[in-house]
């Protein structure tokens, strides 16, 4: 007994000074630098169950599942990319008060409107009286002097091409100067407020349903070339019985997926059994899983015993 709490606190000192050191990103898209000093590091506390791969390679527990700034991290091996990326935090700006909103004008009634026009009438009364006057009918000299110019037309137009004027020389284009740039901005800050509050939380219950499902025995294979594969008990169960024995003796990533497949263990894809061939040399760590799966399997069948009497 005393030999078990002394190898548990080990394990338990090497997962905290894991979790100090600096993150592995894995592959996955960094969290940068501002985010991580403006939303800090919020760590769970240390567990004992569930069984975590990242990349293919196991890591053993005790597991403290942590929100790294804007993504989530496993004994300091990042395990996501941005829950929620951090130019959104710096586009939220806090709600404008009532004080800030523009006044709003209000419409002109009907009766406003019309007594407007109405002393717009009143001003151009004389122009428009003009206007609607009847034009005064053309006089005998007037006649006669359209008449000349309509003689004049076709005289022109008889000697028309040798009094053609020369056409203008087209003139250069003139290169138009370009216009300065506009001097750029000052960079977007992060200012908390409620919008930023809410995008905290959606990171922290992400964090916050990782914890409780790995507290609940359930395994995860994590990678940023495919999407999470994980099940719960039971289906860790098969998996830790199978897959020791399958990666001892592989001779290849395909040889690997034959294997599980056969064991029935199809959902573990061909990417997933790469990454897990790549980390042969782990596959004794899986022993050690399979130990405590049994243990906890053991444990859920005596204690659903006891409750039946």
């Amino acid at each position: 007994m005393r030999k078990l709490n002394i190898a548990a606190l080990a394990a338990l000192l090497g997962c905290l000074s894991a979790s100090a050191a600096p993150v592995d990103n894995c592959g996955f898209e960094k969290v940068p630098r501002d985010a991580l000093v403006a939303l800090q590091e919020a760590r769970g506390k240390p567990f004992t169950g569930g069984a975590v791969f990242v990349n293919g390679k196991f890591l053993p527990p005790p597991y403290v599942v942590s929100r790294y700034g804007t993504a989530i991290t496993i004994n300091g091996h990042q395990v996501t990319g941005q829950i929620v990326p951090w130019n959104k935090f710096l586009g939220a700006r806090p709600a404008a008060t009532a004080s800030d909103a523009p006044s709003a004008q209000k419409p002109a009634s009907p009766a406003e409107k019309v007594e407007e026009a109405s002393s717009l009438d009143d001003l151009f009364e004389d122009d428009s009286a003009a206007s609607s006057a009847p034009s005064p009918a053309p006089s005998a000299a007037t006649a006669t002097a359209a008449d000349n110019s309509d003689d004049m037309d076709l005289i022109d137009d008889l000697f028309g091409d040798e009094t053609e004027k020369p056409k203008a020389k087209p003139r250069a284009p003139v290169a138009k100067a370009a216009r300065p740039a506009a001097p750029a901005g000052p960079p977007p800050k992060y200012v908390p407020s409620a919008r930023t509050k809410q995008l905290l939380d959606v990171i922290d219950k992400q964090r916050t349903a990782y914890d409780r499902a790995l507290r609940m025995n359930n395994f995860y294979f994590f990678s940023p070339r495919y999407s999470n594969v994980g099940g719960n008990l039971r289906v860790l169960g098969i998996m830790s019985e199978k897959l020791p024995d399958a990666l001892k003796d592989a001779t290849s990533a395909d040889d690997l997926y034959s294997r599980m497949r056969r064991s029935g263990l199809g959902f573990v894809s061909p990417e997933v059994c790469a990454d897990l061939f790549a980390n042969k040399r782990t596959f004794l760590s899986l022993y050690e899983l399979r130990s405590r799966v049994r243990e906890e399997i053991e444990q859920r069948k005596s204690l659903t015993t006891e409750s039946s009497y």
